[in-house]
């Protein structure tokens, strides 16, 4: 008979404590506004960063096809020189 009691005590207890430790729904939707929040502010900065990584990389293929065709010129020119032909127009 003991055990009942002081187990109804113990959930009694354990009830009363979560009622009144557990976050107020006021706190519970400002902190689930704060997380969306903090999730937009890092979805923009991720945004930002692959843009940047993209115009970066649009950059670097301009040169290169800039340096492509200037070592092809190159290479065309060096070659009419040696074979002593004459220059297209």
């Amino acid at each position: 008979m003991r055990f009942v009691v002081g187990l109804l005590l113990g959930l009694g207890l354990g009830f009363a404590g979560a009622l009144l430790l557990a976050p107020r729904r006021d706190d519970r939707q400002e902190a689930l506004e704060e997380g969306v929040e903090e999730q937009r502010d890092a979805l923009s900065a991720l945004r930002a960063g692959i843009e940047d990584a993209r115009k970066k990389a649009g950059e670097a293929m301009r040169e290169a096809r800039q340096a492509a065709r200037e070592a092809e010129e190159e290479m065309r020119e060096r070659y009419r020189r040696q074979a002593k032909l004459p220059r297209e127009p």
